[in-house]
């Protein structure tokens, strides 16, 4: 991750995706702080499709798959819970779990496997959890975390927050 000077995410923080196998297939830029005149808070390139993918799939596969695996919204929700040492965790990059994501899930947890979901604690967020619980929990169980209050999301809370909610 870094921030870019130059190219078309200049004065952007780039944020590289990688698929299962790790091999770099993007970069996702977030605008450092409120985006100025209606521009979005994140850019993807052109072709690209996220809904393929879950950020930090490449790291979490690498972890005791006795674990569960910890699905999020964001990048920085991924990169928080990761900091607060729970490695297993994966970035939907959105609110919405694709076919292509449930089956990567899937495969990554197995049959039986485990799933927290840790959604951000908005309308987008709780309408997001309950889709992918109903979805996944045909095959996995599956475990929803309230954050809590209105507004809260994974990266604003404190290592030891997140360890208590996953942890519940």
């Amino acid at each position: 991750m870094g921030y870019c000077r130059i190219g078309m995410l200049a004065g952007w923080v780039a944020i590289p995706i990688h698929d299962a196998t790790g091999q770099l297939v993007a970069y996702a830029g977030r605008w450092p702080g409120e985006p100025k005149n209606g521009e979005p808070k994140y850019r993807l390139p052109r072709g690209f499709k996220k809904s393929l993918e879950l950020f930090n799939l490449h790291r979490a596969v690498k972890e005791d798959a006795r674990l569960p695996l910890i699905v999020v919204e964001g990048f920085f929700g991924c990169m928080k819970v990761w900091q607060a040492g729970h490695r297993r965790v994966v970035s939907l990059m959105g609110s919405m779990l694709s076919d292509a994501q449930e089956q990567l899930i899937e495969r990554t947890v197995g049959p039986g496997g485990r799933v927290i979901l840790l959604f951000d604690e908005d309308e987008a967020g709780r309408k997001g959890s309950r889709e992918a619980q109903g979805r996944l929990e045909k095959l996995l169980e599956v475990r929803a975390v309230s954050l809590g209050s209105e507004g809260s999301q994974p990266d604003g809370l404190s290592p030891e927050q997140l360890t208590e909610l996953l942890n519940q």
